[in-house]
């Protein structure tokens, strides 16, 4: 008869001679694709560094190769200060003075001038009164001047107007 200490109970299942290999394998195989990637990213910044740097021997010719700007003739020069000027105006301060007071007044279209300073602007506005108004508001901020409301559509949801100036220098 046998006593229940003597008795050794094999509970574990016995590991299969494999599976430790089959570990090793996916572990070399994921630091192997890791390297890879890793090489990957290395060598492409590698190359849009070189990409970004001129040479020295390029960047001497291209130096070298820039014509000379032609000297300007009077006209030349007549029109690059126009244009100058132009560039130049208070485009901000204009805008800024557009910008309808009420949140009832839209602006449809702007056309600006700039060489003879005519500004067109269409808009539109729940009633006729604000469409009235909002040309009363532009001759008051003084941005335009001979301020002019040309036409006036008035529906029943909304009034649909044109207005023109003369952008004051």
């Amino acid at each position: 008869m046998s006593r229940a200490g003597d008795t050794d109970l094999y509970l574990r299942q016995p590991r299969r001679p494999g599976t430790w290999l089959a570990w090793v394998a996916a572990a070399l195989v994921l630091a192997a694709a890791l390297g890879w990637s890793q090489h990957a990213v290395d060598s492409k910044l590698e190359r849009q560094r070189k990409a970004s740097q001129p040479l020295p021997k390029q960047a001497a010719a291209m130096a070298r190769r820039a014509p000379a700007a032609p000297a300007l003739n009077e006209a030349g020069r007549i029109q690059m200060v126009q244009q100058l000027a132009l560039i130049n105006r208070d485009w901000n301060g204009l805008l800024a003075s557009l910008v309808p007071a009420d949140a009832d007044t839209r602006l449809l279209s702007l056309d600006i001038d700039p060489v003879s300073g005519a500004v067109r602007i269409s808009a539109s506005a729940a009633t006729a009164a604000q469409a009235n108004d909002y040309t009363v508001l532009l001759q008051q901020r003084g941005r335009l001047q001979e301020v002019r409301l040309m036409s006036l559509d008035g529906q029943p949801q909304q009034a649909v107007f044109e207005v023109s100036g003369q952008w004051a220098r």
